[in-house]
């Protein structure tokens, strides 16, 4: 099971939290898992190779509290990195 972090799908991203995303994002899960976690379609979307995606979703733009998430999922692995970027610091994972 997997709950939202950052609130429903009706939101608008300026209000999605992509640290606390970041936190419940796990190795392995699906597309349609972390957008779900998030609740909202990703800003870009960069190919990473034949079989892999960089999805990037950005909040706070043009304020102190500007924040970029980027989830890489692969085709058949699902996530196998996360980074967030922002006002809070940098972190990164691999999976």
């Amino acid at each position: 099971m997997f709950l939202s972090a950052c609130g429903g799908g009706n939101e608008q991203t300026g209000s999605t939290d992509l640290y606390g995303a970041y936190d419940v994002i796990e190795g392995g899960m699906s597309e349609v898992q972390v957008k779900s976690v998030i609740g909202v379609e990703p800003q870009r979307r960069q190919a990473d190779g034949d079989k892999a995606q960089i999805l990037t979703w950005e909040t706070g733009a043009n304020t102190y509290r500007h924040t970029t998430l980027l989830v890489t999922v692969h085709d058949k692995d699902g996530v196998t990195r996360k980074i967030v970027t922002g006002y809070r610091g940098n972190q990164s994972q691999s999976f």
